[in-house]
């Protein structure tokens, strides 16, 4: 449901926001895609949503980025068509047990907020045991991460 509301508030923000957010989903997206190069499957764990659940945010917030394509500028189009690009990669190295998306259709997967996907980007592999102590702690302080 965050997920959703945040695609869907992509029409309405400033567009210096959407430049923002492009430049921080893609650099999400690399070092999704490094370090499944190197955990393979196993990086799926980190999120609280599904490979396929992860594929559909990415497609989504690419459709609703697209969909302000002409506000964006030269670099923010370069930036938004990298990651397309990089989200193709993450599609094609997915296990065959998670299978790709058609796009990303409203509905294409339904998903609760309690299996929503964590807004930060996935943990560098020398931080990732201190990143999941964290997680851990914070949600059993009751703080949403």
């Amino acid at each position: 449901m965050r997920k959703e509301r945040y695609v869907e508030g992509i029409a309405g923000k400033p567009v210096e926001a959407v430049r923002v957010s492009i430049a921080d989903k893609l650099h999400n997206a690399r070092m999704i895609v490094a370090d499944h190069r190197v955990v393979g499957d196993e990086l799926w764990d980190r999120f609280s949503a599904s490979g396929p659940q992860t594929l559909w945010y990415y497609e989504a917030l690419i459709n609703a980025f697209d969909a302000r394509r002409n506000d964006l500028g030269p670099g923010a189009i370069a930036k938004l068509d990298e990651l397309r690009r990089t989200v193709e990669e993450m599609r094609r190295s997915s296990s065959p047990a998670e299978p790709s998306l058609p796009g990303a259709r409203r509905g294409a997967v339904q998903y609760s907020s309690a299996t929503s996907v964590q807004e930060t980007s996935s943990p560098s592999l020398i931080c990732r045991a201190i990143a999941r102590k964290r997680c851990r702690s914070s949600r059993t302080a009751g703080v949403e991460m």
